[in-house]
Order: C-alpha cells, then structure tokens, then sequence
C-alpha cells in the first residue's frame, strides 16, 4: 500500500502533464503526458490568495463530521473560480480558495 498520493496536473500551450507522487518518499509513481486538442481550454490557477489545503479540510470537516481523504485544488468552469474539492467522510465539498465560502456538498 502507498499511502497518500499527491496527483498532479499542469499544462503549457501545447501539452497537458500528470504526475502521481508518493506523498511519503516524495519518489514519482507515474507520469504521463498528452498534447492538447486544439479546442482544449485550459485555466491557469493563482496560487496566492487561496486557503491551505488543511484549511480547507477543517471547513470540510466540521460542515460533515467527516474526516478527509481525498483534496483537488482546481479551476471550476461552473463557479468562474479556482476551488477546494475536499473528500470529508461520504460528502464532496466544494470550497471557494480564496475565501474559504462553502459552494456545495454533496454524497459521494
């Protein structure tokens, strides 16, 4: 068993990239990499301004009395902003990074 697995994906003009991490070792498990569509749009997130991840997971966790498992920083096409998807127990919660304002829960 791994543990923790940092996934992470970036893009350049041309390529989109993802890369899972051993959140332990820190040693890269796999990576791949895909040349975008022409039609692909993709959003740059800013990472100054948003809440921590754990932050994120303290909001998560007292709106569900859950504990979490799974974070996803991400741009959100359907709020226009960049978003914690937190995994709190069996609920998905959807935070707003940059003021930690709660947009969903949901069961997973």
């Amino acid at each position: 068993m791994v543990g923790y697995v940092y996934e992470v994906e970036g893009f350049t003009s041309t390529h989109e990239y993802n890369v899972e991490i051993n959140a332990k070792t820190s040693k890269i498990i796999d990576h791949e990499s895909d040349r975008l569509d022409h039609d692909d749009k993709k959003h740059a997130i800013k990472l100054t301004g948003i809440i921590s991840r754990g932050k994120a997971s303290k909001i998560a966790n007292k709106k569900t009395h859950g504990k979490s498992s799974e974070w996803t920083l991400e741009y959100s096409k359907k709020y226009k902003t960049t978003i914690w998807d937190v995994k709190s127990g069996n609920k998905e919660v959807k935070i707003k990074a940059t003021s930690g304002k709660i947009l969903s829960v949901t069961n997973d």
